[in-house]
């Protein structure tokens, strides 16, 4: 499920702009140490009508600002290691992957005694009561942790200006997609370069990543007591279950591979940002963000039904072909764009309220053509608007001590 969140908190760890820098543009006194601890709660509503979707999103986001502590005056002033870990909570959705894993358990069955013999033929609308199978429909999903050390401003490249940023992040997997991918752990490294104008009213930014995953297969595999790989019915941990897996003795076995997705090998991303600011307390922010993934490869997409052998990837090519698409098992995706705008108002010091919307899609349609970034109404899904808050916890408790 997507997760809407504050653009500096997107780019954060990327090296994209001025907005993601850890030390502040005023001189302030460190406190605690160097700590901070952000909390983010924003309400995020999908603007299809046929899809609609909307969940209240909370951002856990503890800092250490060694630089601004410890390194003042330095290049590594700036210097710093955040976490983020998001928590997703629906409200109302379709989307499967915030339903409970036994949501649809127990049959609708004779849940009201209905009778209308002693009332004249009518029905007393009272007595008809809802079927109550015990199981909650949603459940809250999180994603995954992120670790990012970044250090905004490390150089600045004389006469034009230009500010470097270097940023490295360590993608943990605690989301429930990342664990049925058997996702080990996520390493991404970028360096983004900034340039402010007009006195930092107005900032441009660019970031080029490298991101690398470390799966402990291949492919997405089933779990079941301990992560063996099991037959029809079993549940992908946790809470995904699949009917339509056959038995395979272990991940990497061909017909399994051909009935689950490939998982992302690696990838490279870019970031373009824009920051306004027209007054102090008040920021816009664009960001745009393309990735490019390259699936593993796969090796081995025949199978044997009796006598007869079967090739999937050259089943799946005809299909998709008929259709103006490609299939290439184990190689590149087509690429995913992000377009973020984020209006955001400096309330208190320790406060900060924004608006947001975020559209994700790929960069291109089955057919080739290109896809606007921008805005979609229809039922695709792709575009949300979230609105909340950033409380600065730390700010918040040096006013009171």
């Amino acid at each position: 499920p997507a997760q809407p969140a504050p653009a500096a908190a997107a780019a954060a760890g990327s090296g994209a702009a001025a907005t993601v820098e850890v030390a502040a543009k005023k001189d302030e006194p460190v406190r605690f140490k160097g700590f901070a601890l952000d909390l983010s709660i924003y309400d995020g509503t999908g603007l299809s009508a046929v899809r609609y979707s909307n969940t209240l999103d909370f951002y856990f986001a503890p800092a250490w600002n060694l630089g601004k502590a410890y390194f003042k005056g330095t290049r590594f002033e700036r210097f710093g290691i955040a976490i983020r870990f998001p928590l997703s909570v629906p409200i109302s959705t379709l989307d499967e992957g915030y339903f409970a894993s036994n949501s649809d358990s127990g049959p609708i069955g004779n849940c009201s005694d209905l009778s209308i013999s002693n009332t004249g033929g009518t029905l007393d609308p009272t007595t008809a009561k809802r079927c109550d199978t015990g199981a909650r429909p949603y459940q809250a999903v999180p994603g995954n942790t992120w670790v990012s050390l970044r250090n905004g401003k490390i150089a600045t490249i004389p006469v034009l200006g230009i500010d470097i940023n270097p940023g490295i992040r360590l993608i943990v997997p605690t989301s429930r997609e990342a664990i049925r991918e058997t996702l080990l752990l996520g390493v991404g490294a970028s360096l983004g370069a900034t340039r402010a104008f007009l006195n930092g009213k107005l900032s441009l930014g660019y970031s080029f990543g490298f991101n690398k995953n470390f799966h402990g297969n291949t492919s997405p595999y089933s779990r079941n007591n301990g992560g063996a790989s099991t037959g029809t019915g079993t549940e992908f941990s946790p809470g995904y279950s699949f009917g339509d897996i056959s038995t395979a003795s272990n991940a990497n076995n061909s017909y399994f591979q051909q009935n689950t997705s490939v998982n992302v090998d690696y990838g490279f991303s870019h970031i373009f940002s824009v920051d306004i600011a027209p007054t102090d307390k008040l920021g816009i922010t664009v960001l745009y963000l393309m990735n490019h993934a390259k699936d593993y490869a796969l090796n081995d997409c025949t199978s044997s039904y009796g006598n007869v052998a079967v090739d999937s990837c050259a089943g799946a090519q005809n299909v998709a072909g008929s259709y103006g698409a490609n299939v290439s098992p184990g190689g590149w995706r087509f690429p995913s764009q992000i377009f973020w705008l984020t209006v955001g108002y400096q309330a208190l010091d320790w406060l900060n309220v924004s608006a947001a919307l975020i559209t994700a899609t790929s960069q291109r349609q089955t057919d080739g053509s290109w896809r606007q970034p921008f805005i979609y109404w229809d039922p695709s899904g792709f575009s949300t608007v979230s609105v909340g808050a950033t409380i600065s916890i730390d700010k918040a408790a040096a006013k009171l001590f």
